[in-house]
């Protein structure tokens, strides 16, 4: 079979395998979806009562320990689709393991019309809502007591704060609903922040990158010699001669791969109708323009994407109800 027809046919059964794949994997996704947003982890007494041990923090009439952490955060239907009760079998559940507990946990704000409620059940805070519809909301904040000696042992210059969030595990049992995905919500101000610190270094790329292509502009990229000739048959052949340390000349065809010899130099430039020609440098097309581009491309890329994750914040803050 000629080779193109092969190739075409292999090229068409991977396009159609690779859709067929996509199709599939999308059909069985299912379209409810919750997130849970990660608000903020606050030790309570690393950052309070240890800085400032004048100031007396206490929970139910007793000094804050040091294994309390606040934990504040939000569950949000990301999904296409809206929870109904009805298609509850178990609630959405924040668990803890052995040696944790739940002090107290409350729901702080919900979306409009959303009906939510928070309980401690051994060691999980079980949250339950009425409907529950697409880019609704419930926030809420529970205290947790942590041991202070771990018993698995605690990694070096691991917080408190790293220690509850590693050890959190949030199940449900929702009728077509995926696994809950856990999001982190940013300050107000990082991704600007963010921005300011790379500026310098993005300013200096793009500005470097323009210097290049303004010199290359007027000093003319790198070129090199072509030759254009005769074949023997009528026909004319373009053909590239690199030269070698005994004298001679690689000569190979540029469209006519099949074409190849080597010969003296002087024989070869006393070829009977050979034409010069001056074309830009392969090495330089191949790889100093892609990465003169990559290099002004990537901090612009960088710079776009640091934005785009800033606007994405200020999004879901605004979905959250969280005034900045």
């Amino acid at each position: 079979m000629n080779p193109t027809i092969l190739a075409i046919i292999s090229i068409t059964a991977t396009v159609v395998l690779g859709v067929w794949g996509i199709y599939i994997m999308v059909k069985r996704k299912y379209p409810g979806q919750i997130t849970f947003v990660r608000e903020s982890c606050l030790g309570l007494f690393d950052s309070i009562v240890k800085n400032m041990p004048e100031l007396a923090v206490q929970y139910k009439g007793t000094p804050v320990g040091e294994g309390l952490v606040l934990l504040k955060g939000s569950l949000l239907n990301t999904g296409s689709k809206d929870i109904s009760e009805s298609m509850v079998e178990e609630k959405v559940s924040i668990s803890l393991p052995e040696n944790f507990r739940w002090l107290t946990a409350k729901v702080v704000s919900t979306s409009p019309k959303v009906q939510a409620h928070v309980a401690i059940l051994d060691r999980s805070v079980v949250l339950e809502t009425s409907l529950f519809r697409c880019r609704e909301h419930v926030r809420f904040e529970a205290l947790a007591e942590l041991p202070t000696e771990d018993p698995q042992g605690k990694k070096r210059g691991e917080t408190i704060e790293k220690r509850l969030i590693k050890a959190l595990t949030i199940n449900h049992r929702i009728a077509d609903t995926q696994k809950i995905k856990t999001k982190d919500l940013p300050p107000p101000d990082y991704g600007l922040r963010r921005f300011k610190k790379r500026f310098v270094a993005l300013g200096g790329s793009v500005v470097m990158g323009v210097v290049l292509i303004v010199v290359l502009c007027f000093t003319g990229m790198p070129g090199e010699f072509r030759f254009l000739i005769p074949s023997g048959d009528g026909r004319t052949i373009e053909v590239n001669a690199r030269p070698r340390a005994d004298g001679t000349l690689r000569v190979k065809g540029i469209q006519d791969k099949t074409y190849s010899k080597t010969v003296p130099a002087e024989q070869f430039f006393k070829t009977p109708d050979i034409v010069p020609k001056v074309v830009p440098d392969t090495l330089f097309k191949v790889f100093m323009i892609p990465s003169i581009i990559l290099y002004i491309g990537f901090p612009l890329l960088l710079a776009a994407i640091t934005y785009w994750e800033h606007r994405q914040t200020k999004k879901l803050r605004q979905l959250l109800s969280i005034l900045e």
